[in-house]
């Protein structure tokens, strides 16, 4: 029982001193303890009935809009923490996803009374389907920092908000969800909303990522569709009043069942594509809400990424993959990978079990306790059981199963890579050569972030020798490591595989 109220039923929440005697209490707490006793209000709200419905809506809205920003806060921690590699940011990630679990069984409460209505009223129906379509939005945002599948109960909730809206015609009537602010929005945006997080291939994404879809897909939503008939840019089709998950357009059936609805990227390609522009530019937009230089970093490859699943073609792999099973050695971040190669130090080498394999790319499968410290983007070096010499790759795909493991996908970068020395006049560190040098031609180079000057040539220590590296350009930046091509100095000998 927490300190801050030694007996709950002292005070009434549908009652209006007793719930601003409240607000008033959680807004003076940290987020973490404020969030933790919201939740625990929201729990022990007393059952309600069909007279009751408008007081409890009120006082589960009132504790919503009051903790918003102890949500967002403990969101941008568990972000911050995500990236910094800390284990402690599962504690708040599980706070947060307990409080969202409280306030949607409430609504979905209040949804199963006005279910059993035959007239409930329009105002009241509106507003409980949009929050609570709301609020699973939220669940779903922080299923998917936690690399959680969404479960198809979250879908099957949503059928039944859906079915209720339909048959009372409430679906497009606006409301004001939050209390201080005048926009508006309806239950069929919000439902867009949660189809459009599911198209965004959030397992390819870091954590930090995520967090900037969700507040690009509310920036670009009244361009987004879910339209009645489909067209040749159609990316998902969903039959909501069926509360089943959206699928691909390549599992429609052949007579599409009745009610169905397809999913289309509408303007938000064009969108997206000029931001990126004016990012290429130097110029960072201000509406999507990037803190810090390393979120306008990450924010060019999400617009990419985004760009190229909603562009009317979903990607397909380009190699296909086969069943290969066995054990790899792991090795986790460019500078473990360096210093294994240079043989400088030994780092702590993981053991995954390998599930697949293809041209380029791997499938691994590990227990979630070993893969808490994973994050999408990392840098990996891996040695196979029959190999010889270490392979680099980069996480691009993680999923958190219920069976207790977590399934990796890895692109692989380079099958020969090498340890050497380089100095850009200024410093010098260990980076990977991910291709053979060739006078006169091009050498990717992995290193760590921000360890030299963007502009600077490079001078490769080879034993005895220097080999100067021209004309830099960035290839990818991922959380650890950045990968830049150079061109091999005139007059360098042909280094051949090395």
């Amino acid at each position: 029982m927490p300190k801050f109220h030694p007996d709950r039923t002292v005070l009434v929440l549908t009652e209006h001193r007793d719930l601003q005697r409240v607000l008033t209490e959680l807004t003076a707490m940290t987020p973490e303890a404020g969030l933790r006793e919201a939740a625990d209000w929201i729990e022990t709200l007393p059952p309600t009935d069909s007279d009751g419905i408008a007081d409890t809506l009120n006082a589960l809205a009132s504790l919503s809009e009051c903790v918003q920003p102890h949500l967002r806060q403990i969101t941008a921690s568990f972000v911050a923490a995500s990236l910094a590699r800390n284990l402690g940011r599962h504690a708040l990630w599980r706070l947060a996803r307990r409080y969202a679990d409280m306030l949607a069984g409430r609504y979905a409460e209040l949804l199963q009374i006005l279910e059993e209505l035959a007239s409930p009223p329009a105002g009241l129906l509106t507003e409980v389907v949009v929050r609570l379509m709301r609020v699973c939005c939220v669940a779903q945002k922080l299923d998917a920092l936690h690399y959680t599948p969404c479960e198809p109960a979250h879908w099957a909730l949503l059928g039944r908000a859906w079915r209720l809206a339909e048959a009372h015609g409430v679906g497009k009537r606006p409301v004001r969800i939050r209390i201080n602010r005048p926009t508006e929005t309806t239950f069929e945006t919000e439902y867009l909303r949660s189809v459009a997080l599911a198209s965004a291939a959030l397992e390819e994404l870091d954590e930090a990522q995520i967090d900037q879809t969700a507040r690009l897909i509310h920036y670009v939503l009244p361009s987004l569709r879910l339209d009645p008939h489909p067209n040749s840019t159609a990316l998902l089709w969903i039959n909501p009043a069926q509360g089943t998950a959206p699928a691909s357009m390549t599992r429609l059936p052949d007579t599409p069942p009745s009610g169905a609805l397809y999913f289309g990227s509408g303007g938000a390609v064009a969108t997206l594509t000029e931001m990126e522009k004016l990012m290429r530019e130097g110029m960072i937009p201000t509406a999507i809400g990037l803190e810090g230089q390393g979120a306008a970093l990450r924010f060019p490859p999400l617009l990419r990424h985004l760009i190229r699943h909603w562009s009317g073609q979903a990607p397909v792999r380009r190699h296909r993959r086969y069943p290969l099973t066995g054990k790899i050695r792991v090795l986790n971040g460019v500078e473990a990978l360096t210093d294994q190669l240079g043989g400088e130090v030994s780092p702590q080498v993981a053991l995954w079990d390998q599930i697949d394999a293809s041209m380029q790319g791997v499938g691994a499968e590990v227990p979630s306790t070993e893969a808490a410290n994973l994050l999408v983007g990392t840098m990996l070096g891996l040695h196979s059981e029959e190999g010889d010499h270490w392979i680099v790759g980069v996480l691009r795909r993680l999923s958190r199963q219920k069976s207790g493991t977590t399934r990796i996908g890895i692109e692989l970068l380079s099958w020969r890579p090498l340890s050497a020395r380089a100095d850009d006049g200024v410093r010098q560190t260990r980076v990977l050569l991910l291709d053979p040098l060739h006078q006169g031609g091009k050498v990717r180079l992995a290193l760590p972030i921000a360890v030299f000057r963007s502009e600077a040539p490079l001078f490769l220590i080879a034993g005895s020798r220097t080999i100067k590296l021209g004309s830099p350009a960035l290839v990818e930046r991922g959380l650890d490591y950045e990968i830049r091509s150079y061109v091999v100095g005139a007059g360098t000998e042909d280094q051949g595989e090395h």
